[in-house]
């Protein structure tokens, strides 16, 4: 997929247990087909706003642009988030690096709510078929 224009999608998730499955299955129920890297890296924002804040809701924007994807995971609360370094069988804490490894490139802003975003370009975004339409 290469889209001539920008497209965005938006959704306002509760904050719970099952966050991070039923931003899965609305991202899968677009008419665009991610790929499954651009999945991971969305699930992953999606798990640290749901372990790292207390706020009852978050939001989940999609913007599909002609040259990629920009994927962004707010929250309401106050945070910093960063990559930090594991032990290497720590259970948890790799979400961000992987971000980072994966990513085109990602950032926050920290203001009244926090914003996490990436981008990935369209070779890396979109499932193979789409990506050679």
């Amino acid at each position: 997929m290469s889209p001539d224009r920008f497209t965005s999608y938006e959704v306002k998730l509760e904050r719970d247990a099952d966050t991070a499955t039923e931003a899965r299955r609305w991202l899968e129920s677009l008419p665009i087909s991610l790929s499954q890297d651009a999945l991971l890296l969305t699930h992953e924002l999606v798990v640290n706003a749901v372990v790292h804040t207390s706020t009852q809701h978050l939001w989940l924007i999609l913007l599909v642009c002609p040259n990629g994807v920009l994927v962004q995971v707010a929250n309401e609360g106050a945070g910093n988030p960063h990559v930090v370094t594991r032990e290497a069988y720590a259970e948890s804490g790799r979400g961000l690096r992987w971000v980072d490894e994966m990513s085109e490139s990602w950032g926050s802003q920290c203001t009244k709510a926090t914003h996490v975003w990436f981008q990935l370009p369209n070779e890396r975004a979109f499932e193979l078929a789409e990506a050679n339409a």
